[in-house]
């Protein structure tokens, strides 16, 4: 089975950043990426707040359904803002997103097979994500006027902690998507 496969994927807003690898320093990029795996576990460290959130929320659903829509709402507007604020200082892109790859729109061309250095912000958290990535498909488009590509990117060296952080990414905008479908065919 393609491995791609294995990941869902969702269609995503986030702010990224891509930088072909010349093949001379393609090994010395690796390698100074796993040298930098120790800081990376560092600053995921950060993130068993965010989880303990999500674990307290549930428990306040629970108990507290009144007080839950109030917090959704107001994490609702937190998160809003966050995006119109990251937005104003960052380009953002909607892209097809999954555990093991992306893909995106792009006016600059790259080349099957290339080797692109990959810094990915998802805007839902706020992490930043560096990624090696190899180019697995460019397609061209002609929308509005000008050429684009559409290129997609399969993961080859990412932190298994950068992986989860997609992943769960990907659960809660699913299980988000399969909430509202359900409100709205109760209605």
């Amino acid at each position: 089975m393609d491995d791609r496969r294995r990941y869902f994927r969702i269609e995503d807003t986030v702010s990224f950043t891509v930088s072909a690898i010349e093949p001379a320093e393609l090994q010395i990029k690796i390698n100074s990426f796993w040298d930098e795996k120790k800081t990376q576990i560092a600053h995921h460290q950060f993130n068993h707040p965010i989880e303990q959130h999500i674990a307290d929320f549930q428990v306040i659903e629970k108990k507290m359904p009144e007080l839950a829509r109030y917090l959704r709402v107001l994490q609702a507007q937190i998160d809003n803002l966050t995006a119109k604020a990251f937005s104003n200082s960052h380009d953002t892109q909607k892209v097809n997103l999954s555990g093991k790859g992306m893909a995106y729109l792009s006016n600059k061309k790259l080349t099957l097979g290339d080797m692109v250095e990959l810094y990915l912000e998802l805007l839902s958290s706020g992490l930043t994500i560096s990624v090696l990535a190899e180019v697995v498909s460019v397609f061209p488009t002609s929308e509005q006027g000008f050429e684009e590509y559409r290129i997609a990117l399969d993961f080859t060296h990412i932190y298994e902690s950068d992986q989860a952080l997609i992943v769960k990414r990907i659960n809660a905008q699913q299980l988000k998507d399969i909430v509202a479908k359900r409100a709205t065919t109760d209605e």
